[in-house]
């Protein structure tokens, strides 16, 4: 069976890429209690996919469920699952089916994050399933939020001024505005003082070519196709830091999004085979 991890889902499979002569420090993603962690992933229906969890101390297993399959197109189908609430602790999740198995790396679920500023709320998604990327925005009906948490912030040096701005030249060569719209930029900056692998840079990328991401609330988009740029945090380390330029956007009139029924708990139809 063939099966690759989705190119927007929170957590990062896989061991991290790092030159193999180099040093790789350790870092661990961080989620709040009631985040709700998004699993996908792409592959062909020669067998059930199964997602689950694991306390990474113990390697006790505290999660087991088959994932909904959805037909994407030419035999290839979307695995999607939403894990449910975790209790605070350490865990790692894996997705299983045809023998192949794939690992996420450790991640911990805590209330510190919850209200720290240092780690944001990233909220994405989009309202078709027609980007180009390896995702599944709407599942069953139900548009699917994702959630990510990564040390990041805006620094008061990060704003910057813009316009928009048309005009024309008279025949004494004076300037005429016709057009002019002044706008802001923010760099967001994402990275603790001993980086971050260079997977999360990738995803945020990824996160930022869907219809709409908000971070701490706020709605924003890339700002003329801005890209994260990395920086190597230290030599001999494969951990960096990015900066992305981005412009604050209106907040659609749906946000926020919920999936949830009776309190923390995912409706019952959310995992479930069908085909689009």
């Amino acid at each position: 069976m063939k099966l690759r991890i989705g190119d927007i889902t929170p957590l990062i499979f896989g061991p991290a890429e790092d030159d193999p002569s180099a040093t790789a420090l350790r870092f661990t993603q961080r989620f709040g209690r009631y985040d709700h962690i998004i699993l996908q992933a792409v592959g062909d229906a020669s067998a059930t996919v199964t997602a689950r969890v694991y306390n990474a101390q113990t390697g006790a297993q505290t999660y087991s469920q088959g994932c909904t399959r959805v037909a994407i197109d030419n035999g290839w189908y979307m695995y999607h699952i939403a894990l449910p609430v975790l209790q605070e602790g350490c865990y790692y999740a894996t997705l299983t089916g045809g023998g192949v198995i794939l690992r996420s790396q450790d991640f911990e679920v805590t209330r510190l994050v919850e209200n720290d500023p240092e780690w944001p709320l990233i909220e994405y998604g989009g309202t078709e399933n027609d980007m180009p990327i390896d995702a599944m925005f709407v599942v069953s009906g139900v548009r699917v939020p994702f959630v990510l948490r990564l040390p990041a912030g805006f620094k008061p040096q990060g704003w910057d001024g813009s316009v928009e701005v048309e005009t024309y030249r008279t025949q004494r060569q004076e300037l005429r505005v016709l057009y002019s719209a002044p706008y802001d930029k923010y760099t967001l900056t994402i990275g603790t003082a001993a980086g971050l692998p260079v997977e999360y840079v990738r995803l945020l990328n990824n996160i930022l070519s869907c219809e709409y991401v908000y971070i701490n609330g706020e709605r924003y988009c890339r700002s003329e196709g801005s890209v994260p740029e990395k920086q190597l945090v230290m030599a001999g380390a494969q951990m960096f830091t990015a900066s992305v330029v981005l412009e604050k956007q209106p907040t659609l009139d749906n946000y926020p999004l919920e999936v949830y029924q009776n309190g923390n708990e995912y409706n019952d139809d959310y995992n479930n085979d069908y085909d689009i």
